[in-house]
């Protein structure tokens, strides 16, 4: 999946995991560590493209920014943070923190992972990748009104 899938799927779990311990550093700890794993899980829905970078930048990025602005709204928006990165680590690194997706000859790809040495179970339509993305972006918001109220 794309970064906002993975970020909203990372932050879940970490914000779950403070729902349920009431402790931030075991929030951060084990709740990162788990939205980390949560990677590999959602790598089994394989993505469409959304067709160059130019539209995925112009997806992704409005979608990272909400992101970030919910976070902040949330009132903890550093366990919104260790979502995002607990999500997206597997893709950082073997993407090489994105820089794969721009120059593929000077930054290719690696499979450190074994959900990037897999084929996925199910294949995504560029439509329903685009709706996921937004989905989630909608379910960001929704996480921090719950914190909120």
């Amino acid at each position: 999946m794309h970064s906002n899938v993975h970020a909203t799927a990372g932050t879940a779990v970490v914000l779950t995991t403070y729902a349920i311990t009431k402790n931030e550093l075991v929030a951060m700890t084990l709740g990162g560590f788990l939205a980390f794993l949560s990677h590999d899980i959602l790598d089994y829905l394989g993505e469409a493209s959304y067709g160059g970078v130019k539209p995925l930048v112009k997806i992704e990025i409005p979608l990272l920014i909400l992101f970030m602005l919910t976070g902040i709204l949330s009132g903890v928006w550093y366990l919104f943070a260790i979502g995002w990165i607990g999500g997206n680590l597997m893709d950082l690194v073997d993407k090489k923190c994105g820089l794969s997706l721009i120059d593929k000859k000077r930054f290719p790809f690696t499979k450190f992972f074994p959900c990037h040495n897999r084929k996925p179970k199910i294949q995504f339509t560029k439509e329903v990748t685009i709706l996921a993305a937004y989905v989630c972006g909608a379910l960001n918001v929704i996480f921090a009104l719950l914190l909120n109220a």
